[in-house]
Parts: structure tokens; sequence; C-alpha cells
């Protein structure tokens, strides 16, 4: 379509006045011709002069010539294919004459796309500027040509996830057309409380719904890790369609194990139940666990009734129980190096007293408590990684049947460390106890162990400088040698020797009696 403006500057009037003025001058000219030329002749004459002066005049008024074309623009439009494992089952729950499964749900979208003689795919983008995408985990470009070669391959289909950025990328302008069968795992559940959509979106559901049968493990939550002896929790979703009035078993296992089972009780054509199972893992590591429900009659979906999932089992902190004869210098170190360590969360008890011990002071003024028998060995020792004994005999503080639990705690996979002394092994009577079959050593029940060999104490570097060994000014002096020719400060270390032992026994000099051992908790 052409139109023609005059877009000249010159005023109105001052176009009048040229065409005035044009119009005398042909007047003019015609009765100067007609004197000398004959009448036609000058009215011809006359006549080429105006039309001159008239086109001299339309180019004066500025005209332009305006082309318009008007093109019709193609607004843009995003097809979403669902590409996920649950679009390769079958679209009908009949199957075919044969006897086998019918075309899959992807099958029919294909064929809805690609079939006949001018395929909607072509018409789609002969009219819309067309943008194809495959969606399942996540959205991903696709050409209308590698159509055909699409598979149901993504493991999930987080559609409410990705509508709304599929929306947002499309355009104002835009619209999204949809074909899915529905079924989605994503973290989101429903689009209440969201944005809505900027674009129209129209759905294409695919696959019949009508006598379909299936059970479904459709969501599971577990823990990527937890903490050994500390028990977490499996939440779980089961969906259940045409299976109303009956009732399907759910496994929990742990490898090939059976940890345990729960009946599920269908009481709806749409059913959904969420459910809770716990387990409370014993043994480091990554264990793997599965749950499962037995495919039922006429289900033609089987592999969404199998979940499996990994958790990594740490440890919290090692728990670690000393039980000490005295306050000595093993109770000293043990206690000192490992609560220097925070992953190390410890536990230590020292006796001192036995039952035959007597004080005569009341039992309400006594600072010490009976040492728990009971919840240790009964009720806590299951919450420990780790026991040490340290130089006592169990015969003067408790029965041995409360060494079967110790026993049992090695078997099942806790540690036992016992260190020796004049109380420990043979000495405390461990030879006959039911410790004797966990303990890395062999106990001949012949009393304490004896050598004849000759030992000479040669000190460490510290023990040169160190304040009790050190016999002189200097390091040199301080060499430590069991000689006659120094009796004099052989005599000197025995005496100060003597002095720290009978310090040791002012201070811890039994302050309780009664039936039970006394026990302080540090």
């Amino acid at each position: 379509m052409k139109d023609l403006y005059l877009v000249g500057s010159l005023p109105w009037w001052v176009i009048a006045l040229v065409g005035l003025g044009t119009g005398a001058l042909l007047v003019q000219q015609f009765l100067s011709l007609k004197q000398r030329l004959a009448l036609g002749q000058s009215s011809f004459l006359v006549f080429l002069r105006t039309c001159v002066y008239i086109l001299l005049i339309f180019f004066l008024l500025g005209p332009a010539l305006v082309d318009k074309r008007v093109t019709k623009l193609r607004r843009p439009l995003t097809v979403l294919i669902d590409s996920s494992e649950s679009m390769a089952f079958p679209a009908s729950s009949k199957a075919t004459q044969d006897g086998k499964p019918g075309k899959s749900r992807l099958d029919l979208v294909r064929e809805k796309l690609l079939n006949g003689q001018e395929p909607l795919i072509q018409k789609l983008n002969r009219d819309y500027d067309l943008r194809l995408y495959r969606f399942g985990t996540s959205v991903e470009p696709i050409s209308p040509g590698s159509l055909s070669q699409l598979k149901a391959q993504d493991e999930g289909t987080r559609l409410l996830e990705l509508l709304p950025r599929a929306a947002t990328d499309a355009g104002a302008q835009s619209g999204i057309l949809l074909f899915t069968d529905g079924i989605t795992n994503g973290d989101q559940k429903t689009l209440d409380g969201t944005p809505a959509l900027s674009v129209p979106v129209f759905t294409v559901g695919v696959g019949e719904t009508e006598g379909f049968t299936d059970v479904r493990i459709a969501e599971v939550r577990a823990p990527e890790f937890a903490f050994r002896g500390r028990e977490f929790k499996i939440d779980l979703t089961v969906q259940a369609y045409g299976l109303k009035g009956k009732s399907v078993p759910l496994y929990f296992n742990r490898g090939k194990n059976l940890i345990t089972s729960r009946p599920v009780a269908i009481d709806s054509d749409s059913f959904e139940q969420k459910i809770t199972f716990s387990f409370n893992p014993k043994e480091l590591g990554t264990h793997s666990f599965s749950l499962s429900i037995p495919a039922q009659p006429g289900e033609q979906i089987t592999e969404n009734n199998h979940k499996e999932f990994k958790v990594d089992v740490h440890r919290d902190k090692i728990r670690v129980l000393t039980l000490s004869g005295s306050p000595a210098w093993n109770y000293r170190f043990l206690r000192m190096a490992m609560k220097q360590d925070p992953l190390i969360e410890l536990v230590s008890f020292v006796f001192l007293r036995t039952p035959t011990d007597t004080v005569d002071v009341p039992d309400n003024q006594l600072s010490l408590i009976p040492f728990p028998i009971d919840d240790i060995f009964l009720e806590e020792l299951k919450n420990f990684d780790v026991v040490f004994f340290d130089d006592f005999s169990h015969r003067a503080y408790f029965n041995p049947v409360y060494l079967e639990r110790v026993k049992d705690f090695v078997r099942d996979g806790g540690g036992l460390a016992m260190l020796g002394g004049f109380r420990s092994f043979d000495s405390g009577g461990y030879a006959e106890s039911a410790l004797k079959d966990v303990l890395p050593v062999e106990l001949d029940n012949k009393g304490r162990y004896q050598t004849q060999a000759t030992v000479r104490p040669v000190l460490t570097a510290s023990g040169k400088v160190h304040p009790i060994t050190r016999l002189g000014k200097d390091a040199a002096a301080g060499r430590f040698e069991s000689s006659p020719r120094r009796p004099r400060r052989d005599a000197l270390v025995c005496e100060r020797r003597r002095r720290g032992h009978r310090l040791a026994a002012a201070y811890h000099r039994p302050l309780r009696q009664g039936p039970h051992p006394g026990a302080h908790d540090r």
C-alpha cells in the first residue's frame, strides 16, 4: 500500500500567490500567441506550458510517496514434552490383540506431533515462533528433527519447579503447550502460594486413567548421613490407584536383610498415606536400604514399587569409660590426654574404698558417691565405644557376672583395654572371669608375672631435669645409676619415694563405708 504526502515547508499563502501569478502569466501568453498563431496552435502551446508550470508548483509542495507493507509477526510458542521414565509406561491398561503391552505414553506424543500429511509440529512451526524443549529433572532445548529419537530416560519429573522458570523464559506474549502424564516427584507439591504464571499453559494429558491399577512409593525422605547409636527416621509416601479394599505389605530392608514390614490398608481408589520407619545404626560406613511393595495383580507399572537409598553412618564422639583402682599416674594420664581431644567424651570412675573399709563418719557427711554398678553394666555400657580397666581387682568391688556384660560388649564390636598393675590380669582374678576369652593375652591363673632378668633404668631427657630425679644442680649430675659408690643419693631417692607414698596415703584415705564401693565421678 502506497500513499502520497506533501511535505513541503512553504506557507499556503505563498503557494496561492505563485498559483495566481502562474495563471495570469498563462493568460498573457495565450493572448500574445493568439495574435501571431492560429487559435488551435496557441491553445496547444499554452496547454503544454500549463503542464510544466503545474509540475513545478507540485515540486514546490514537497511531494513524498510512502510505501506501506504490513508483515504479520509470529507469536512465540513454547512446547514442553515430558521425557521422564514414567512416559515409557503403557498409555492404556488394555493389552493389544497379540497380548503385548500397548504403545508408551511418549509414543503417543510423537504420533500426535509427527504423523499426518501435514504434521502438527510443522503447523506450529509455520504459525508460531516455535521453541521445543524436553524436561524431567531439568529443561533442555531440542530440535523438531530430533523428536523421533527422544527417549523417556529422566529419573524424575520436577514439573512444578520447572514450569514457572519456563514461563519466565517464554516471555509475556508467549504461551506454553505441555505434554505430560502428570506424574511428578519434585520437592514442590502444589503451586499454591507462588506467583501466577505470566503466560497461559495448555496441558495435554497423556495416558488413560480408566481401569488404571498401580501402587507406588512416591517419595522417600532419608538423611544423607547419621551417627552410630543414634536413631534416624525415614519418611515415605505410598500412593495407590484402583486397589480399594486391598492390603499390601511394605518391606524395609538393609541390604538383603529384612528390618521390619508393615501392612498398608488401601481404603480409596485414589489412595495416599505417609509412613515413617526408624533405624538405629550400630556399625560405621555406608548402609544400603530399600523399600519395596510386591507387584499386585493387574498392575502394569512395577518399577515404582521399589526405592533404594544409602545413608553414611559416622562417629559422633568416641565415648570412653575408665574404671581405675586408684588416682595413680595411669588415671591422671588417661584423663588429661582424653579431655584434650574434642572428639572424645570421657566418663571416669575411681575406686577409693572397698566394701571392707570402715570410717567413723556418718553417711550424710561423706563426699563420695557409691559406684553405680547397675547403671553402668546393665544400662549404659552399650552407649560406650571403649572401656578401660585400670589396675583394679573386680573381686573387691562387684560380682563377676557383670563381666559377662563386658564380654558381650566386646563381642558386639566394643573396645576393651586393661592396664597392668598389682591388681590386673591374673593378680586381679580375671583368669577366672568371662574376660579371659576376649583379652588379647593368655592368663594361666598362676599369680603375678615375675622375671629374674636384671633391669637397669635409664632416665629420659625430661627425667634428667625433673626435680625428683635430678640429683645435682646440672643435668650431667642427674644420671641415675644404681651403684654402691653412691649410697647417699640412693638413700635420698628412697626417702623421697617414702615421703611421696605417705603424702598420697594422706590424700587418698577412705572416706566412706557401706555395702557399695565408693566411686569418684571425675
